[in-house]
């Protein structure tokens, strides 16, 4: 497992792109490992929806830059590494961030803490790639499921191993010893994912039963798929996106909005069922100021996210890797059905997975962020079945 190393918040991104700054630019060129720095409360002032446990948990920015050159980002709330004895890693949903879990996160690890006075949780909240701070892939790889799981996997490796691979160069020179005992270090953890992060989060359950403790899936189970018959109508539009994004570099300029007010309301006005304070959280991590003569603020997320998906997993497949998840799973469903999908079909799934419990709560497909006292109960009792302890 690699070092955590703290720096200090650069004035200036080391890399500009067509004069638009990424957030994640300055550790793009570091060594591979985990880096963290102190969070700024202008990055992400106070916002509707905030609550007093939100200024009294403690977060801060984190950094995990993969060997394969992406370098994605995050927030960690409550303990430091070194203190908590309990880990969790949230994934958001597609073109969320991980502001997905801005209210809920505070709430829990208080709630959590609270009932016992042993506990010191650490919440990991990720920006997936292409997504929030985190880069974007190069132009010549694709955002496909099985991509998104092999990276996060990697990225726990580096969390919380094992990993043979993730001391960086500056500990070459400590002694073997401590360096062999870093090689075999492996935490375990839990998942707290909603939308498209929980179904990578069934994923990892399945690559990495040794270290998850218990999931919890907000809102989705399992990835989309292919039936046979559309798998050549999906291949065609796959390569209509490639020619509309011009298969290399040659991507559109981001759209320049002249304030995060006026972007909140184009979300809403696109997705109706998402509160206000919602999506203004999750503009906010979205978002950076243009660095261009012509001001305003630009969503920094990378467009071919919208691209349509040359490949994904069959449903046999699936439902395969559902079958090989051994950790107990809480399933939260909302209630006001505002997407798309195939609910008897789920509802099979969930009959894959061993230790199952699911709930329904009232709200949409944002609820853990519109209303989280509505997820909340839930989650605490789940946490709380049986003792949990993921200190090496």
């Amino acid at each position: 497992m690699a070092d955590v190393v703290t720096v200090q918040p650069s004035a200036v991104a080391q890399e500009r792109v067509s004069c638009f700054a990424h957030p994640s630019a300055e550790y793009q060129n570091r060594a591979p490992g985990v880096y963290t720095s102190p969070f700024i409360e202008g990055e992400g002032e106070q916002i509707p929806g905030d609550t007093l446990a939100t200024a009294n948990v403690k977060r801060e920015n984190v950094y995990v830059r993969l060997e394969n050159g992406l370098c994605l980002s995050g927030v960690a709330w409550g303990a430091s590494e070194e203190e908590c004895t309990l880990r969790i890693l949230s994934l958001h949903g597609w073109l969320d961030n991980a502001a997905s879990f801005r209210f809920l996160a505070p709430l829990l690890i208080t709630a959590l803490q609270q009932r016992d006075n042993n506990v010191r949780v650490r919440m990991v909240c990720l920006d997936m790639p292409g997504h929030g701070h985190s880069s974007h892939r190069p132009p010549s790889a694709a955002y496909l499921s099985g991509y998104m799981a092999r990276d996060t996997a990697l990225v726990v490796r580096k969390l919380w191993g094992p990993s043979n691979s993730s001391i960086s160069s500056s500990d070459e020179e400590k002694d073997a010893e401590k360096q062999t005992k870093q090689k075999k270090v492996m935490r375990r953890f839990s998942l707290l994912s909603h939308s498209m992060g929980a179904a990578v989060s069934a994923m990892l359950c399945a690559l990495l039963p040794e270290q998850v403790d218990r999931a919890v899936f907000l809102d989705h189970l399992g990835h989309s798929t292919f039936s046979p018959e559309s798998t050549l109508s999906a291949l065609r539009g796959a390569l209509a996106d490639e020619e509309r994004f011009g298969g290399s570099s040659a991507l559109p300029l981001p759209k320049l909005y002249r304030s995060r007010d006026e972007a909140v309301q184009v979300m809403c006005a696109r997705n109706p069922h998402i509160a206000p304070h919602s999506a203004l959280a999750l503009v906010s991590r979205s978002m950076v100021n243009a660095q261009t003569p012509q001001r305003g603020v630009y969503f920094v997320h990378d467009p071919r996210l919208r691209s349509r998906s040359i490949m994904r997993f069959s449903e046999e497949e699936i439902r395969a890797a559902l079958r090989e998840i051994h950790a107990p799973v809480l399933m939260v469903w909302a209630e006001r059905r505002n997407y798309a999908l195939d609910f008897d079909l789920l509802r099979e799934r969930e009959e894959c997975i061993k230790d199952f419990r699911k709930v329904n709560v009232r709200g949409g497909h944002h609820v853990h962020m519109d209303d989280p006292n509505e997820v909340l109960p839930h989650i605490v009792s789940f946490f709380q079945e049986k003792p949990v302890d993921t200190k090496e």
